[in-house]
C-alpha cells in the first residue's frame, strides 16, 4: 500500500533522473567516438579508391604511380599518416566502394560538372571537395579523306556523339544536344580510352573527351583530332562520403587551400604536360603500326640487354626505332646495317657476328652505346648524359662540345642537354661556327635526332600503359 501511495510522488524525480541519465550518455557517447580524422590517424592509414588510367593512377612492378597518386599521397602525409590505394574497375563499382565505407576517399581525375549530383550511393550521401584545378572537354573526331569536321554545336547536326554515362562529359552532352538534332550515345563500364578506341575504330562521328587526357595520348591516335572546344571548364574533383562529422572534409578544404599543395599541382601539371610531337602523320601513322606488328616480338631482346648493359629497355627500343623502324633488313649507303644500324667494325668490336640477327643486333647496339655514353663526363646526371651522348653520337663529340661552350659563355648550365640544344642550332650559323674548334655543323639535326628519340620512348612507354588500361583494343589499321 505504501509503495502504490508512494509512487505519484516519485515520478517527476523518475523522469529527471532518466533524463540526466540519457544526457550523460550522450555525452560520454560524444566523447568515445572519433571523428574520421581520428579513425585515419588510428589505424595509420588514409584509404583511397581510384581507377587506372593515365590522368589518375597507374602499377608498374607492384609500385603505384601517377597524378592522383603524388597528390593522395601529398594529402596522406598532411594527415602524418600511410596512403593505402585499392583499384576499382569502373566509375560505379568506384562510388559502390566510396559508400561501402571501406575507403575514406574516393580520387581518380574525376570531373565535376555544376549540375551532376552525385546523391545517395546505397543510401549513402557523396559529396565533391572543392576543384583543385579546371580542364576543358573536347569535341574529338577521326580524320576522314573529304570530311570537313564540325567546328561549332550546330555541325553536329545528324552525328553519332558519344560519351561516359554519368560522367562531367555526359551532361554537356544533353546541352549539346539542346542545341543540334544530334544522335548521342552513353557507355558505362568503359573509360576514356575505350571511347577514343570506338572513335577510332569508326564506331561513331564524335566523341567527348576530357582536354588533359587527351593531349597525353594524342600521339598514339594520330587519326583523331580536336573538332572544337567547350569552353565550360571542369573541374577536377576527389569525393568523399557527407556525414555529420566534418573533420575530413575541414582537412580537405585545407589541404587544397595551402600554398604547398597549389605549388605540388602547378608541379604535376607541368610533367604531365606531353612535349610536342616532332612527328607528322605520316610518321605517327607509321611508328604506332611498327609498335603494334613488331615491338612485342622485339621486347624480349630489348629486356636482355637492358640486364646486360644497364640501359633502359625502353630507351633501347626507342634508339632502335630511330635507327632503322626495327626493321632487321635495313642498310645504308654507308654500310650500316641491322636494327641498330651497325658497322662491320663496331659489330666485330661488340661481339657481332650477325648484324641482320634481330637479338644479335640489339644486344651489340647495346654494348656500343654504353661506350658512346662513357665520352660523356660521369659526374652528369641521367638522363641529361645519355641525351648528350646521342647528340655527339650523331654530330660528333667535338661539335657537341662547341655547343657545350656556347651554352656556358651563355650562363646556361653545359651539362643540361635542354640548355645545349638550344645552342646546337648556332653551328649552323658561318659567323658563330668560325669562333668554335671544330667549325660548322648541322646542330639542328642533333637536336631533332634526340627530340625523336625522346618522342619514341614516351610513345612506347605509352603505347605499354594504354594496352594495359584499355578493356576494348583497336582494330588493325
Amino acid at each position: 500500500m505504501f509503495i502504490l501511495r508512494a509512487a505519484p510522488r516519485l515520478r517527476p524525480y523518475i523522469y529527471i533522473g532518466g533524463i540526466l541519465f540519457l544526457a550523460v550518455w550522450v555525452v560520454l557517447s560524444g566523447i568515445n567516438r572519433k571523428t574520421v580524422v581520428q579513425q585515419v590517424e588510428k589505424r595509420d592509414s588514409l584509404r583511397v579508391v581510384t581507377l587506372a588510367t593515365p590522368l589518375s593512377m597507374h602499377q608498374e612492378d607492384g609500385e603505384n604511380y601517377g597524378y592522383e597518386y603524388q597528390l593522395t599521397k601529398e594529402f596522406a602525409e598532411f594527415l602524418g599518416v600511410k596512403l593505402k590505394i585499392v583499384y576499382a574497375e569502373d566509375r560505379t563499382q568506384l562510388f559502390q566502394i566510396l559508400a561501402s565505407r571501406n575507403v575514406d576517399l574516393a580520387a581518380a581525375a574525376l570531373h565535376h560538372h555544376p549540375a551532376r549530383t552525385i546523391g545517395k550511393v546505397s543510401s549513402i550521401q557523396i559529396k565533391a571537395t572543392p576543384g583543385y584545378r579546371d580542364s576543358k572537354t573536347l569535341v574529338i573526331y577521326r580524320k576522314t579523306q573529304g570530311l570537313k569536321p564540325a567546328r561549332k554545336a550546330s555541325d553536329l547536326t545528324d552525328s553519332l556523339v558519344i560519351a561516359l554515362q554519368d560522367s562531367a562529359e555526359s551532361l554537356q552532352l544533353s546541352g549539346l544536344k539542346e542545341r543540334a538534332n544530334i544522335k548521342t550515345d552513353l557507355f558505362d563500364e568503359i573509360n576514356h580510352l575505350d571511347l577514343m578506341t570506338l572513335l577510332q575504330n569508326r564506331e561513331a562521328n564524335y566523341a567527348l573527351v576530357p582536354e588533359d587526357l587527351f593531349l597525353r595520348v594524342r600521339s598514339y591516335h594520330p587519326e583523331l583530332a580536336i573538332a572544337f572546344k567547350i569552353e565550360e571548364p571542369l573541374p577536377a574533383v576527389w569525393y568523399f562520403r557527407d556525414q555529420p562529422d566534418k573533420s575530413l572534409e575541414q582537412k580537405l578544404v585545407q589541404f587544397f587551400a595551402r600554398p604547398a599543395t597549389k605549388a605540388l599541382i602547378s608541379k604535376l601539371d607541368k610533367d604531365s604536360t606531353p612535349a610536342k610531337n616532332p612527328l607528322n602523320f605520316i610518321e605517327s601513322h607509321a611508328f604506332r603500326t611498327a609498335i603494334e606488328e613488331r615491338y612485342e616480338e622485339l621486347a624480349p631482346y630489348f629486356k636482355e640487354a637492358e640486364l646486360e648493359s644497364g640501359l633502359d629497355d625502353l630507351l633501347l627500343a626507342a634508339v632502335g626505332y630511330q635507327e632503322s623502324h626495327w626493321r632487321e633488313d635495313a642498310k645504308s649507303h654507308t654500310g650500316v646495317r641491322g636494327i641498330m644500324m651497325l658497322t662491320k667494325v663496331t659489330a666485330a668490336e661488340v661481339g657481332i657476328d650477325d648484324r641482320t640477327d634481330a637479338r644479335e643486333s640489339i644486344l651489340g647496339g647495346a654494348r656500343y652505346l654504353v661506350k658512346v655514353e662513357q665520352k660523356i663526363p660521369d659526374r652528369i646526371p641521367e638522363p641529361d648524359r645519355f641525351w648528350l651522348a646521342m647528340a655527339g653520337y650523331n654530330i660528333g663529340f667535338g661539335h657537341l662540345e662547341d655547343a657545350r661552350k656556347l651554352a656556358q659563355r651563355a650562363g646556361l648550365n653545359p651539362d643540361k642537354w635542354s640548355d645545349v640544344a638550344k645552342h646546337l642550332p648556332r653551328l649552323e650559323d658561318k659567323k658563330v661556327a668560325a669562333k668554335t674548334t671544330y667549325g660548322e655543323a648541322r646542330g639542328s639535326e642533333a637536336v631533332t635526332y634526340v627530340s625523336n628519340i625522346q618522342h619514341y620512348l614516351t610513345a612506347i612507354d605509352t603505347y605499354i600503359k594504354l594496352n594495359q588500361l584499355r578493356s576494348i583494343h583497336l582494330e588493325p589499321l
